[in-house]
Formats: structure tokens, C-alpha cells, sequence
């Protein structure tokens, strides 16, 4: 039995515990509401007892039941995007937006034959990585575009643009006159996202994670090249414009791991204008 289902079943017996006799019989019509009262009392008494679960989890394991709790707010965005430099937690903040709004991940394919190649600095390696990165993430963001997204809610791990920086890191001149030839014509039927959230971290805080998730192409990434994309992003991101973004630092937080920094990052997204806005959580 999930924790989820544990949690249900336990609120169910104390609503047993304290209905009266004769009022809210099973399967009458205050039998699901009831039920959720007693869910929502547990929830508030055991906090030791559900640590580690979002109470969003619990709440739609009882609306799969059948259950009548009130739904999660929704977010006033379809289609968000997620960026920042590699091991900001793009892919982790992607997973728990999904989950507790059911939203549907879209996340970059790192499986390039040529990374290996282009980490241990062989010639040639980085245009053929960024070529085949760049036909890639077209195909996926073409296939958003193929979306419903008045109903479905599209969460992208990367925006079409990320490839763009990398190339100009890592490809001499010959090449990027050949991709940023490409790269134009691809880019012209790739959708836009409602939102941009751009994941900020400085260079102590991502080496911290990067070494954490253990990636093993990941750890020829030297410091110098990993600061140079930092810089990279900071300045892509100084003068955007195109969609409203969401700069998010941090290094203070910890949202997959503090379901509260989680909570209040969620509400700088749900509340996220035109524009541009900048949050700058102190941590905890």
C-alpha cells in the first residue's frame, strides 16, 4: 500500500470514528466530502507521519478515488519553459510541476552519440553535437506545436534558443555560418511558450549538484567551461523580450528536496506577468 493509499484509508476510518449514526451514511451524498475532512484533519495532525509527501500527491490520489477534494489551482500558463545552465534543475523542477499540476514533460533527449567525443575535446565533436541537438530539439518542439494546449498544460525542460547559446560557445566561425543558417529556418516553426523561467546558480552551486546527480558525461565538464556558460545564459537572458520571464536564483533553495521553497516558487510562476520578474529567495 502507497502512502497516498495509506493516508486515505485513515481518513476514511476517522470519518467512520465520527459521523453519527444515521447522518452521512455510506455512499450518501455527503459520504465523499466527509471523507475528504477527515483527510485534511489527518494531514494536520501527523505531519511527521506523510514527511516528504506533497500534499498535492495526497489530494489527487483521492480524486482518482473518486473522492471529492478540492482541486489544485491551476497554473494561467499552457506552455512553460524551463532554462538555466546545466545542473541549475531544470529536469527537477519540470518532474514536480508535472506532478502536482499533471501537466505533460517535455524533456531534451541527452542521449547524443557525439558527447562523449565533444567532452574529451576531439576535432569536429562539438559541431556534430550541436547539429544533432539542434535537429533534436526541433523535432520535439514541432511536435508541441501538434499539442491541444487549451487543455493540456506543456512543461519543456529547455527553449529552442538554449541550442543557440551553446553553439556560440562552442563552434569557430566557418561553423556557426553553416548553423546559424539552419538554425533560422528551423526556428521559424517552433512555438513560443507562455512562459520563460530561467533557473539562475552560480558556479559553486552547480558544480555542488552536478557532482551530487553523478552523470558520468558530465564529469569532464571543467569549471572554466561551466562559468563561461553562466556568463552565456546571463547575457542571453539580460535582453529577452519575447515571452514574460521568471528569473528564479537558486542558490538559497532547495525545491526538490523543501516542499516549502517548492510551494512559494510556485506561486512566483502562478503569479508571473509580462514582462520580466526576478525572485531572489534568502533560504531557509
Amino acid at each position: 500500500m502507497s502512502d497516498e493509499q495509506w493516508v486515505l484509508r485513515s481518513a476514511t476510518l476517522e470519518e467512520n470514528r465520527t459521523r453519527t449514526a444515521g447522518a452521512g451514511s455510506r455512499g450518501g451524498p455527503h459520504w465523499n466530502t466527509r471523507i475528504a475532512a477527515g483527510a485534511k484533519r489527518l494531514i494536520a495532525r501527523c505531519p511527521l507521519l506523510i514527511a516528504g509527501m506533497h500534499h498535492a500527491s495526497i489530494l489527487r490520489s483521492a480524486q482518482d478515488a473518486g473522492l471529492c477534494f478540492p482541486s489544485v489551482p491551476s497554473l494561467p500558463f499552457r506552455h512553460i519553459a524551463i532554462e538555466g545552465p546545466i545542473g541549475v534543475g531544470k529536469t527537477s523542477l519540470v518532474n514536480l510541476l508535472a506532478k502536482q499540476f499533471r501537466g505533460t514533460k517535455v524533456l531534451e533527449d541527452v542521449e547524443n552519440p557525439f558527447i562523449d567525443e565533444f567532452y574529451k575535446d576531439k576535432r569536429g565533436a562539438a559541431f556534430r553535437t550541436q547539429l544533432f541537438f539542434l535537429l533534436a530539439r526541433h523535432d520535439q518542439q514541432r511536435a508541441i506545436a501538434q499539442r491541444d494546449l487549451f487543455t493540456e498544460l506543456i512543461l519543456a525542460g529547455y527553449t529552442f534558443a538554449k541550442d543557440k547559446i551553446f553553439a556560440y560557445l562552442t563552434l569557430d566561425d566557418s561553423e556557426l555560418m553553416i548553423y546559424n543558417r539552419l538554425y533560422e529556418l528551423l526556428s521559424e516553426t517552433v512555438p513560443k511558450p507562455d512562459l520563460v523561467i530561467y533557473l539562475q546558480g552560480n558556479l559553486d552551486t552547480l558544480l555542488r549538484r552536478i557532482k551530487k546527480r553523478g552523470r558520468g558525461y558530465e564529469k569532464a565538464i571543467s569549471p572554466q567551461y561551466l562559468q563561461e556558460l553562466i556568463d552565456a545564459y546571463s547575457h542571453y537572458f539580460y535582453r529577452y523580450d519575447e515571452t514574460p520571464l521568471l528569473v528564479v536564483n537558486t542558490n538559497e533553495i532547495d525545491f526538490v528536496h523543501n516542499e516549502q521553497h517548492f510551494d512559494q516558487l510556485v506561486e512566483q510562476i502562478r503569479n508571473a506577468q509580462k514582462g520580466t520578474q526576478y525572485y531572489v529567495p534568502l533560504g531557509s
